[in-house]
């Protein structure tokens, strides 16, 4: 069973800007941890998680947005 815990903290995008950041902290059985951390911006007055696909440098993001139902 995977343990997993959040926090919300702020930290830098490729902009230079400091966006809302989601952590979340997974701890897996065999003593391995990772953090996976989410991105928070408004882009045309919707809510986007973002993270970044390899190196931050190459500003390539993925866009995470919730679809209406």
């Amino acid at each position: 069973m995977v343990s997993c815990a959040w926090s919300l903290t702020e930290g830098d995008n490729p902009s230079g800007n400091t966006s809302p950041v989601i952590g979340f902290d997974l701890e897996y059985p065999d003593n391995y941890s990772m953090r996976h951390s989410l991105y928070i911006v408004e882009e045309n007055e919707k809510l986007i998680l973002w993270n970044f696909i390899g190196d931050p440098d190459d500003f390539r993001l993925q866009d995470f947005v919730k679809e209406q139902q």
